[in-house]
């Protein structure tokens, strides 16, 4: 983001004023670089090899700190209230970052940005971050990839969950972007260097060999970056190359403050007062409130991102904030309220619950159901990701959960199958049937729209607890130490990723695992992932058969899938999706720089805790 602004020599129109008014830094100030950038090194260049699991970790922690929204507008109005000129203060500057559900450049986690100005209402710069984590010199290193011609996500937040664009967004990036076609470029030499200096603060910093050119000044660019969970400092500092000559710095950094949310391009308003868990969450089992009762009686989690107040705020007191009764009895929510969000949860390991009013959605005449309410968890799904980009995807979720009742006439068996398609719409298809074999089965189809909070309406609200604390499994070993703690585990599985491609239309699959053996010696575990299908025969009775694959996940981190299916079925999972007998897979490992090969990925596991 900021890199690329000092790579392209100030050519926005809003830094090009500045060239000819930076004031030469003072020797104080100099010094106090030159110390941070010696220990800095001292760091970097510490002779211990850092383990795979303390990158790993350092890697997951900077991967949930750096998504989300960030603006210096606070910053730009008090030097702007404080009279200073335009040559002397920062120009306003708003950036999104978003985390890639896959690596996308053979790294270990990927970020797309686009950077705003307050005269724009299309990024004038967008691209990618590439972090990867080099064990050997205890660094995670990041490469920025810069869009060509001024390409970007349309609506990259509509698209994404928690700052979070999904697999299908990728692919449609991939595509739309021309990124297989040179549509990207990089300056290597001016890879930042990152190092986690506390629990959630991390530096970055560019290496020496990092040129530009300013005016007529060969000059070398020196940058750095301070994450931290509720903002990001940019430096920057301009030598000479003929002698060492320092010749730009403004004398404070940017103080990028994470925002809430997005605002809509080109729309920055001085003070922000709504956190991001304000406005996207709402309690599942209570009706949509207003953003002003959000706002008052919201509690927060240890994870939400704190608003931007004013110091002269009398209302607003640290610690004296009351919670009403009825919200200490229930739990918040996230509300999923797209295709995308919905797909980017169940994709990343998240336990999604439902709640289906039917009631609220289009009932078939002379059609009568004594149960319009129901819910639960997703235990398994199936995401089918078809050709075409854009509006042409025909993409669709589909998940089912069963249910015994003692009826009337002793137990009957209901089996719910719902299915969320790409524009939103919900079809739900109901079952019974009866204990008594001559009884006939019954069936019923409706159709529903999923619940938006923001609009009020929709008979199927998907939601995820934002507490819950997401890991990814990348080993073996971690996979053996993650069942020893009894944690719960969820796997995700491409089959197109197993067969090394990532453009086919795919199959994914994904369930929790409940049950595992150790096998080989201890050298395997084998697990099985689920699929229930319902058949109808001839006679009108319904038969329930268990379908899915078998796997078995290997010490080298191999990942073989068996598919297991009644094949003589026409609703096999075989013949309905074309699959094979089996899958040779690869567990997703974001440890180290990898091969280009789109099976890496294939298979993903996750635990909470």
């Amino acid at each position: 983001m900021y890199l690329n602004i000092v790579q392209s020599a100030w050519s926005h129109s809003a830094a090009k004023g500045k060239r000819s008014n930076f004031s030469i830094i003072s020797r104080f100030a100099i010094q106090r670089l030159a110390n941070v950038l010696i220990h800095f090194s001292l760091l970097t260049l510490s002779p211990g090899r850092a383990s795979r699991e303390s990158m790993m970790q350092d890697l997951q922690t900077l991967a949930t700190l750096l998504p989300g929204c960030y603006s210096n507008v606070e910053q730009y109005y008090k030097h702007v209230k404080r009279g200073l000129p335009p040559e002397k203060r920062h120009f306003m500057l708003k950036a999104e970052i978003y985390k890639m559900a896959n690596p996308m450049f053979n790294d270990s986690v990927t970020f797309y940005f686009q950077d705003f100005t307050r005269s724009t209402s299309e990024p004038f710069r967008s691209g990618f971050y590439s972090f990867s984590a080099e064990t050997k010199m205890n660094i995670v290193k990041m490469k920025t990839f810069q869009l060509k011609n001024n390409a970007f996500i349309a609506n990259a937040f509509q698209k994404s969950w928690n700052f979070t664009l999904g697999s299908d967004v990728t692919a449609e990036v991939i595509s739309s972007l021309g990124l297989d076609n040179g549509g990207l470029r990089t300056y290597g030499a001016c890879d930042m260097f990152w190092k986690r200096m506390g629990d959630n603060t991390f530096i970055g910093i560019t290496g020496p060999l990092c040129l530009g050119t300013l005016g007529t000044d060969q000059v070398r660019i020196g940058v750095s970056m301070t994450l931290t969970p509720d903002k990001l400092l940019l430096t920057d500092s301009w030598y000479k190359l003929t002698d060492g000559t320092q010749i730009t710095e403004l004398k404070v950094p940017y103080i990028l403050q994470k925002l809430a949310l997005p605002s809509k391009p080109g729309a920055m308003t001085e003070k922000s007062t709504t956190s991001l868990q304000d406005q996207m969450s709402n309690d599942i089992d209570t009706p949509t409130e207003t953003k002003q009762s959000l706002q008052q009686n919201n509690p927060r989690h240890e994870n939400s991102y704190k608003p931007l107040r004013s110091k002269t705020d009398k209302t607003y007191k640290p610690g004296k904030q009351k919670r009403s009764h009825s919200e200490k009895r229930t739990t918040q929510h996230r509300i999923l309220r797209n295709f995308q969000q919905v797909a980017a949860a169940l994709t990343s390991g998240h336990d999604v619950y439902f709640r289906v009013e039917l009631s609220a959605c289009t009932i078939p005449q002379q059609v009568k159901v004594d149960r319009l309410s129901f819910g639960g968890m997703i235990k398994n799904f199936v995401f089918v990701r078809q050709d075409g980009y854009r509006n042409g995807r025909k993409d669709y979720i589909y998940f089912l959960s069963h249910k015994t009742v003692m009826g009337n006439q002793g137990p009957e068996f209901i089996s719910r199958q719902l299915t969320l398609l790409r524009e939103g719409r919900v079809k739900v298809e109901i079952t019974k049937r009866f204990s008594e074999p001559t009884k006939v089965k019954q069936g019923y189809a409706f159709e529903c729209k999923l619940y938006d909070d923001q609009k009020g309406y929709g008979g199927v609200k998907l939601a995820l607890d934002p507490t819950s604390h997401i890991q990814t499994i990348n080993s073996f070993h971690n996979l053996a130490s993650s069942v020893g703690h009894g944690r719960d585990l969820h796997i995700v599985a491409d089959l197109a990723r197993c067969q090394g491609s990532r453009k086919r239309p795919a199959v994914v699959m994904g369930s929790q695992i409940t049950n595992y053996d150790f096998v080989n010696n201890g050298k395997t575990v084998e697990i099985f992932i689920p699929f229930v299908q319902m058949m109808t025969s001839t006679s009108d009775e319904t038969k329930t058969s268990v379908q899915g694959f078998m796997g078995q996940i290997l010490k080298n981190s191999d990942v073989i899938l068996t598919l297991i299916t009644n094949s003589q079925s026409t609703n096999s999972l075989d013949n309905v999706f074309n699959l094979s007998s089996a899958y040779q897979c690869t567990l997703s490992n974001r440890n180290e720089v990898l091969t280009n090969d789109v099976n890496e990925h294939s298979v993903k596991l996750f635990y909470s805790k």
